[in-house]
């Protein structure tokens, strides 16, 4: 018959709910990775951790 339909595209509605289930519980996970390895180098071994280094803290 000659129909063409759109093809499907990306809404923002599809990014949210990516970024809503799949990217936000990865980034805090990382982020309470990334504090308790902080307060295990300052408060066990005593040492500093990652960038803080270059700073001298």
């Amino acid at each position: 018959m000659g129909w063409r339909f759109a093809p499907p595209r990306v809404t923002f509605g599809a990014v949210w709910v990516a970024a809503k289930y799949v990217l936000l519980p990865i980034f805090g996970g990382l982020a309470l990775l990334d504090v308790g390895f902080y307060l295990f180098f300052r408060h066990v071994l005593e040492r500093c951790y990652g960038i803080l280094c270059l700073f001298g803290s």
